[in-house]
């Protein structure tokens, strides 16, 4: 069997970054055979490695609405394998999100991903004492990781890690 190692970002620890987390197992299902339980495994698998944005549904959602901004980053990573790591401060803030029509996965992914970079979140700045109001921007490290971070945090990261991309 071939394992693949892959190498974990130098700012995989970074204690100024939360990371997004897949939801829980389903509980409704509990396989009791040995092939259902092969099968439920080879479905986990293939979605932890092999994910299908397009495989997914989400319903219109009205007009945009606040929205927080690390539990929809949880739901874009659980469609896309993407692991997002977001600025501590700025994952519990809130954006302006909705859509009209459903989406599927990839959709709602870029979506809610330039919602993020246009519709100036919002989140509290302990060190302000107040909420702070702007676009954030997402660097990319590799093809499955995106810091989600403010524009100041963003030019700190680019200059100390040279991997990352801005889209």
């Amino acid at each position: 069997m071939l394992w693949i190692l892959q190498r974990e970002p130098p700012f995989w620890n970074d204690s100024n970054l939360v990371k997004t987390t897949p939801p829980g197992p389903i509980t409704l299902f509990t396989p009791t055979t040995l092939m259902q339980k092969f099968r439920w495994k080879y479905y986990e698998l293939k979605k932890k490695y092999r994910p299908n944005p397009l495989s997914y549904t989400f319903n219109a959602s009205g007009g945009p609405s606040p929205c927080s901004i690390h539990g929809l980053l949880n739901q874009a990573m659980d469609a896309g394998g993407t692991q997002y790591l977001v600025e501590r401060h700025v994952a519990g803030g809130s954006v302006n999100f909705g859509h009209p029509v459903a989406l599927n996965g990839a959709q709602w992914i870029e979506a809610f991903e330039s919602a993020l970079q246009t519709n100036k979140p919002e989140w509290w700045q302990p060190e302000r004492k107040g909420f702070r109001r702007e676009n954030l921007v997402l660097l990319h490290y590799g093809r499955r990781t995106t810091l989600v971070l403010s524009e100041e945090t963003a030019k700190l990261y680019e200059q100390k890690h040279r991997g990352l991309k801005r889209r």
